[in-house]
C-alpha cells in the first residue's frame, strides 16, 4: 500500500509543469526565510544597528539577507518566465521556454544558499 501511495504521489509531481514545480519550491523557500528572519530578527536587527554579535550574528544575518535576495531573484526569474498581460492580472502562465534556464539556474542558486543558512541554523 505505501508502495503505491509513493508512485502516486510520484506520478502527480511529475506531470506537474516546470512552472508550477519552481513556484512551489520558492514558497517553500520563502516560508523557510520569513520564519529565519522571526527567528532571529532582535538578534540581526542588533548585528546591524550596532555591531553586537550574539553567538553567530556575524555569519547568520549576512547569510538571511543573502537568502533573501537569491529567493527574490528565484521570483523575478519566474515571473519574467511566465511575463503575459494576462499573468500579471491573475491569469495562467504562459511560458517562455528560453527563459527556463535562467528560472533553473536561480533556484539552484536559492537552493545552495538555502543549504548554507540551514548549516548555520
Amino acid at each position: 500500500m505505501r508502495v503505491l501511495v509513493l508512485l502516486l504521489c510520484l506520478v502527480l509531481t511529475g506531470c506537474q509543469p516546470f512552472e508550477m514545480t519552481a513556484r512551489d519550491a520558492i514558497v517553500t523557500a520563502g516560508a523557510f526565510l520569513r520564519q529565519a528572519q522571526a527567528n532571529h530578527l532582535e538578534e540581526c536587527l542588533a548585528y546591524a544597528k550596532f555591531g553586537v554579535n550574539l553567538g553567530k550574528s556575524d555569519v547568520l544575518c549576512p547569510a538571511i539577507t543573502k537568502a533573501i535576495s537569491a529567493h527574490n531573484i528565484a521570483v523575478s526569474t519566474l515571473d519574467a518566465y511566465c511575463a503575459s498581460p494576462d499573468y500579471e492580472n491573475g491569469g495562467p502562465c504562459a511560458p517562455n521556454k528560453e527563459l527556463q534556464p535562467k528560472v533553473e539556474a536561480a533556484l539552484r542558486e536559492l537552493e545552495s544558499v538555502l543549504a548554507e543558512l540551514k548549516r548555520l541554523l
